[in-house]
């Protein structure tokens, strides 16, 4: 039996006691993943069969074709969470609503590392398309869900370059968001300290009442 490594699994997918119905029901798993031309190799175990894939930015329809594999298949999506990347997520979202929550859950992704942009008021549909663009080239962003007029975003666990800073900071000056100091708590640094200054002030100064 092959042995895997499996501490190196990011851009590994792993298909568990598939239950095959016949010898050509077989072949045409295996037949479709060969198709799939950003697959770099298939590993067949006593119990799994395991896809090891060239790299894991896989654009909308590459997505698509491994959710319809493992839709097909009856495999757990969940394992798809690190193959949602910005450029692909917007789409699952809204064009494959129920597989992102097959994916991620029903309520969507936990906040383990996150921020909270909100509250949000939009004065039309089409102001709400600019900012989850703006929000979309967030480089450090790993995911997020909308509840009710508040955007929860789980971000990746990396130290933050100062353009993407000021990218953060710039969405929360624009759209007068609350609780400018989780930015200051999460990216604050002594050689930072003064991009903080202006927007907690501004924040505090529109929550304060006048006198």
């Amino acid at each position: 039996m092959l042995k895997v490594d499996e501490n190196n699994m990011m851009n590994k997918l792993v298909f568990k006691d598939i239950k095959f119905y016949c010898q050509k029901d077989r072949l045409a798993f295996f037949e479709w993943i060969k198709r799939l031309e950003y697959v770099h190799d298939v590993i067949e175990t006593d119990q799994e069969v395991i896809i090891d894939l060239f790299n894991g930015d896989l654009n909308q329809l590459e997505l698509f074709d491994l959710i319809a594999l493992f839709h097909r298949y009856k495999v757990d999506l969940r394992q798809l969470q690190k193959l949602v990347r910005p450029s692909n997520r917007r789409w699952l979202m809204k064009r494959r609503v129920q597989r992102y929550k097959e994916i991620f859950g029903e309520e969507g992704p936990i906040i383990k590392n996150g921020l909270v942009f909100g509250p949000l008021n939009f004065c039309s549909p089409e102001d709400k398309e600019m900012f989850l663009d703006w929000v979309q080239t967030v480089r450090h962003l790993e995911s997020y869900r909308f509840k009710k007029n508040v955007l929860y975003a789980n971000l990746y666990s990396t130290p933050i370059g100062i353009e993407d800073l000021k990218n953060l900071i710039g969405i929360f000056k624009r759209y007068n968001l609350d609780k400018p100091e989780q930015l200051k708590e999460r990216f604050g640094s002594k050689k930072n300290q003064h991009l903080f200054n202006e927007l907690i002030k501004k924040c505090r100064g529109k929550c304060e009442p006048a006198a």
